[in-house]
């Protein structure tokens, strides 16, 4: 059963510059977890406390150039504060996310390749195939 609390404050980091309100928290009276509903409507990262989009553009930037760099960019064109190491944090998650994730494909195409194979018409099986 889910009972609401009182409300807490957040300070979060956002293409918009640092963002501070207090959110409505939602706790379990069971397992006393709680969460935020606002914090997944602004899709805030959980772990850093960033938006959707500024994670993803200080992914980007640490593609292209080294953490230190991305936090100097970052403050000169928009004007947002955030540590060289956060970048460092922000990207390798997101790196390790994405690997997980290929990871995961690779592994279930090679276990079913054979639906693979089965699904290609026997008119284009003709030929060799040079490896």
């Amino acid at each position: 059963m889910i009972h609401s609390s009182k409300s807490s404050h957040l300070r979060v980091n956002s293409l918009l510059r640092n963002l501070d309100f207090n959110r409505h928290m939602l706790h379990c009276r069971r397992c006393g977890q709680g969460y935020a509903p606002f914090d997944k409507e602004l899709e805030i990262d959980d772990n850093h406390k960033v938006t959707k989009g500024l994670k993803e553009t200080v992914t980007d930037f640490a593609q292209m150039m080294p953490f230190a760099e991305v936090k100097e960019t970052l403050k000169k064109h928009l004007g947002i504060e955030i540590s060289a190491a956060t970048i460092q944090k922000i990207s390798e998650s997101v790196g390790k996310e994405l690997f997980e994730k290929e990871k995961k494909e690779a592994r279930d195409i090679y276990e079913n390749q054979y639906k693979a194979i089965s699904s290609i018409e026997e008119a284009n099986k003709k030929g060799r195939l040079y490896i």
